[in-house]
């Protein structure tokens, strides 16, 4: 899906404006501070907004409902991941700085920290767009992609140490970049990672996902694509997220949907 006009559907819009402006909707208060203080109503609101709009069209499952179930994830997954302040990787009050170096981030001289409202990180969720995602989707979401990525070998020694550098930074940090990249992340994991071992993005692409469910994408993003089997619908990141997600849809629908289903389907998170 490239036609920028169909991403952005006026009921999706207001339904998720509302949920970012009613502190009543279901986010703790914490989080709604932190949205006023650095998304004010105006631009930089509306971008955040069509950003989750615009990555649950492009990317939810190819099911009913599933585009609002995919905003209220994404809307409850950006406070487990910064509290909407932009790369603050602990749900709190607002905080500092906008990057967070992780052990992983920095070890053998890397330069990779994560980033964002959903903390993504350059040499994975980047790297694995880049040379597999659809960029004309992720461009008519409103995502900037930087042009040199496109003939960019995939040589690790690039991929580790230029995540921090500014050029990169801002790219990440951009709401219609970062939300769109962690919603393509969790869903084509969540339609293809469920099985014994760990599927990538290659393996996916070649054809090779096994069907699996929001649980298993959150764990895949959370800890990565060979996060540990069986996936655990208790632990407190998915399970944190559900508890947000229900408020936010006054209630869990019938059938769960982190329980349910999702199969592969290479033609919506492959070029």
């Amino acid at each position: 899906m490239s036609d920028s006009g169909s991403l952005f559907n006026p009921t999706e819009v207001s339904r998720v404006a509302g949920w970012l402006s009613n502190a009543d909707s279901g986010l703790e208060g914490y989080a709604y501070t932190n949205i006023d203080q650095y998304f004010p109503v105006g631009a930089a609101r509306n971008r955040l907004v069509d950003s989750i709009v615009g990555a649950c069209a492009a990317f939810a499952p190819r099911l009913p409902n599933w585009p609002m179930y995919c905003e209220a994830i994404e809307t409850s997954e950006i406070v487990s991941e910064s509290s909407y302040v932009p790369g603050n990787p602990t749900p709190g009050p607002p905080s500092t700085p906008s990057v967070n170096y992780d052990s992983y981030g920095t070890q053998n001289g890397a330069n990779d920290p994560t980033v964002g409202l959903l903390q993504v990180r350059f040499s994975s969720t980047v790297h694995d767009y880049n040379y597999y995602g659809p960029l004309a989707t992720i461009e008519a979401i409103g995502c900037n992609w930087p042009s040199a990525l496109t003939t960019q070998a995939d040589v690790a020694s690039f991929w580790t140490t230029q995540g921090g550098t500014v050029t990169y930074l801002t790219f990440m940090e951009d709401p219609a970049c970062n939300i769109p990249l962690a919603a393509w992340y969790v869903y084509m994991n969540a339609t293809g990672n469920g099985g014994a071992n760990a599927v990538y993005a290659a393996n996916y692409c070649a054809g090779d996902g096994v069907a699996g469910n929001v649980v298993v994408g959150l764990l895949s993003y959370l800890e990565g694509p060979g996060f540990t089997r069986p996936a655990d619908p208790n632990n407190s990141y998915p399970a944190g997220i559900k508890t947000r997600f229900a408020k936010l849809l006054s209630g869990l629908p019938s059938p769960d949907p982190f329980g349910v289903t999702l199969s592969p389907d290479v033609s919506e998170y492959c070029r």
